[in-house]
């Protein structure tokens, strides 16, 4: 880095390694550096910005995390003598002056600022004094309606991160009306209704990132889809976990809508079923990530739906549904579901009177002394350029076990599955964890529409820990050649 430090044009690092690195050597110059990232540490004292406006003349961007006002109040000074265009920055003191922050509108060059503080104060002094603020990130803090009471327009203000704030839909009314060209917006954990959330959806046409709802389990947001505008159709990423999914016709009209969306988070969204997944499947084509944790309508139905359909599917995380198990009645894939009829709420008659269960033939018999055995060696490989070190699983199998033709046979008795199985999504990490009714079998099952997969997180499924594991897991990395781990 000594030598070659002219070229340096990014930098991340932490400001003690920089101040060594800087104090070492006088000739140590980064002349060309333009993006400079403090990172893992906050800064406490002025001489590492002193060290910084000499020897990086070209900083055009800055982020870091600052202890206290006080440091900034002292350093200013020096980055004024810098063409920075960029500061982003972090206060942990939440005891400010803000008679010091004048000094922001004071930088030359500076055309975004992005702040993240626990300084309710704070917020309301770059809310109506810098015109230059593109950011705030102000969770768990007593930010208000207050707060944002005779906030200018402010067109250049894009992200507004205010998890679990006092703020409500008089708040988001105000943000709304000001800040329209916003693309990440963050109200979860907030006492705010679909009310003032869909006045953000329709007012703000660039908006892309929107996180909102309970991450508590226990606790159900007051929030449903109907928070989302019809008129959303920027949206990209939608966190909305604990809300209450409304109706289907309502889901797929918004689906419909952003036809852009490449992440979806529904945990613990109760009435998700299978139907509902097939919404998805159909309106979201491009879906990259699909975490839909805790929904316990979801059957392997609801899977294969999405595994066969959202072919750009690189995560899927399906943790905690307490009945994705051996349920496949692809006659019944299509059919119209008000989202209702819960298997949780059905016993185990009930459901198998509504569903269809398909047995794959396993033959786990007990084998005796005198039976064959081998042993199988599974190498990682790599794909698409991506490298992954070697891998040796020794499992212990016996000629009874499951074949390949025997599990094609399967997807083969309905054509539509055996059309499905022809291609495949890009999955590389499905997490079914925490799943008790989820059988081996299933594992395999659904193993078939996703042989890309890399990562298998399976832990603490009950009925996996049976002396069919051993077949099982063979029969998955046939399926999954590439799997690096299986947890």
């Amino acid at each position: 880095m000594l030598i070659n430090s002219h070229q340096i044009r990014n930098l991340t690092i932490s400001p003690l390694g920089l101040k060594v690195i800087l104090q070492q050597s006088r000739e140590v110059e980064f002349a060309y550096l333009s993006n400079l990232v403090l990172a893992a540490d906050r800064v406490y004292g002025t001489s590492l910005f002193s060290l910084i406006s000499e020897r990086c003349p070209n900083l055009k961007t800055l982020k870091f995390s600052c202890f206290s006002w006080k440091t900034w109040e002292r350093t200013a000074s020096f980055l004024k003598k810098l063409p920075l265009e960029e500061i982003d920055m972090a206060f942990e003191d939440d005891d400010i002056d803000v008679s010091v922050f004048p000094s922001l509108s004071q930088f030359p060059c500076m055309q975004k600022f992005n702040l993240f503080t626990s300084s309710v104060d704070l917020v309301k002094h770059v809310l109506h004094n810098l015109k230059t603020i593109v950011g705030i990130r102000a969770p768990r803090t007593m930010v208000c309606t207050d707060t944002f009471q005779t906030m200018p327009v402010i067109p250049g203000l894009t992200l507004l991160h205010l998890d679990y704030t006092e703020i409500d839909d008089e708040s988001l009314f105000i943000i709304a009306k000001c800040a329209r060209n916003l693309n990440f917006f963050s109200v979860i954990g907030c006492t705010v209704t679909d009310k003032g959330v869909s006045q953000i959806t329709s007012s703000c046409k660039k908006l892309e990132y929107l996180r909102m709802g309970s991450s508590d389990d226990k606790m159900t947001s007051v929030l449903s889809l109907t928070a989302i505008s019809r008129e959303s159709n920027s949206l990209k990423y939608i966190n909305a976990q604990n809300i209450n999914l409304s109706s289907q016709q309502y889901l797929s009209d918004i689906t419909e809508s952003c036809k852009s969306i490449r992440y979806l988070d529904l945990t613990g969204c109760s009435r998700l079923n299978d139907s509902a997944l097939e919404v998805i499947s159909n309106n979201c084509p491009g879906l990259e990530k699909g975490i839909f944790s805790g929904c316990n309508r979801i059957t392997l139905n609801g899977v294969v739906f999405i595994l066969t359909k959202c072919l750009n599917l690189t995560r899927l995380i399906l943790s905690y549904c307490l009945n994705l198990s051996e349920v496949l009645n692809i006659e019944n894939l299509g059919d119209e579901d008000s989202l209702s009829n819960d298997p949780s709420n059905m016993n185990q008659e009930e459901m198998s009177s509504t569903l269809k269960i398909n047995s794959l033939p396993l033959n786990t018999e007990n084998t005796n002394p005198a039976e064959k055995t081998e042993t199988f060696s599974y190498k990682a490989e790599s794909t698409n350029g991506e490298t992954y070190k070697e891998t040796s699983i020794d499992v212990t199998m016996t000629e009874k076990e499951i074949s390949v033709s025997q599990l094609s046979a399967i997807a083969k008795q309905n054509k539509s599955i055996s059309n499905l199985t022809e291609r495949h999504c890009e999955l590389r990490e499905l997490d079914v964890s925490l799943c008790p009714n989820l059988t081996a079998r299933s594992i395999v099952h659904i193993t078939l529409f996703c042989p890309d997969l890399r990562q298998l997180n399976c832990l603490n499924c009950d009925q996996l820990e049976t002396s069919e594991a051993k077949v099982i897991l063979r029969q998955v990395l046939q399926n999954c050649q590439f799997l690096k781990t299986i947890g």
